[in-house]
C-alpha cells in the first residue's frame, strides 16, 4: 500500500504564461524544480495543509492579544 501511494503519474496541465513564470521564480527561490513545487502545493491543498497568510496573521494576533 505504501509503495503504491508513492507511485507518480505524469499529467498535462495548461497554465497561463504569467503564472508559470511566477511558479518558476518561487521554485528557484526555494531551490527546487518548479514541477516539484506544483506537486507540493497540490498535496498540501488536498491534505488541508495549505494555509493562507491571512489565517496565520489572524492566529498570531489572537495569540498575542487574546480573543
Amino acid at each position: 500500500i505504501i509503495r503504491k501511494s508513492k507511485e507518480k503519474k505524469s499529467i498535462n496541465l495548461r497554465i497561463n504564461n504569467y503564472d508559470l513564470e511566477l511558479l518558476k521564480q518561487k521554485a528557484e527561490q526555494e531551490g527546487i524544480p518548479y514541477q516539484t513545487l506544483i506537486s507540493s502545493i497540490l498535496h498540501k491543498y488536498l491534505t488541508d495543509q495549505l494555509i493562507e497568510q491571512k489565517d496565520i496573521i489572524k492566529s498570531v494576533q489572537l495569540l498575542k492579544y487574546g480573543s
